[in-house]
């Protein structure tokens, strides 16, 4: 098993190698900072937001410098992180853990669409691209964020969530195609800088 970012593979390939962002203190935005980690879940689902937060506050121990943020939604999610960050603090890594549909991630009252990112995408309301760029001015020059729920980046329009993301945020992208139970991913993608499916 190979982990990547925080979740696991069950095979060692080619996706998942090396994938893994660094634990590292730097600085970051001219200031004195940190870069800083974040898992992200959903805080209203009855069955989910325990097990999340019993995997979430693993994690913590085993890796310290991720962050456990439960969220009901993508700006309660942005709120959060952003007051968690200090001075010249940059977001290295994101990832949400949440329910998801194929090309839609689900966080509480919220879903994240492809055409959140962007203004000119048919389809878009504009309701989390305030909350989503407030994180982008945030994040590292080579974030990593994970979309971590149930087929998200199955098919085409798994795909154009995966690059609008990238496109978003830059740095690298991953999520599953398949089932995603905890540590095992079925069909896990992993999007680096510069690649496109």
């Amino acid at each position: 098993m190979y982990v990547t970012g925080i979740a696991v593979c069950h095979r060692n390939c080619r996706n998942c190698r090396n994938s893994k962002p660094p634990s590292v203190s730097v600085t970051g935005g001219g200031a004195a900072g940190q870069k800083r980690y974040f898992i992200v879940y959903g805080n209203d689902d009855m069955l989910f937001t325990p097990i999340w937060a019993a995997g979430a506050a693993a994690i913590g121990v085993l890796l310290p410098q991720w962050e456990a943020v439960p969220a009901g939604s993508v700006p309660e999610m942005t709120n959060t992180i952003l007051s968690r960050l200090g001075p010249g603090d940059t977001i290295q890594a994101i990832d949400i853990w949440g329910h998801a549909n194929i090309g839609s991630m689900r966080l509480g009252s919220s879903d994240i669409t492809r055409e959140d990112y962007d203004p000119a995408l048919s389809g878009y309301d504009g309701s989390d691209f305030k909350s989503l760029d407030a994180l982008r001015q945030r994040m590292s020059a080579s974030p990593y964020v994970g979309l971590e729920g149930c087929f998200v980046l199955r098919g085409e329009a798994g795909a154009l969530l995966a690059a609008e993301t990238q496109k978003f945020f830059g740095g690298s992208v991953s999520g599953p195609t398949g089932m995603h139970l905890g540590v095992y991913a079925d069909g896990h993608v992993v999007l680096r800088p510069g690649e496109f499916r």
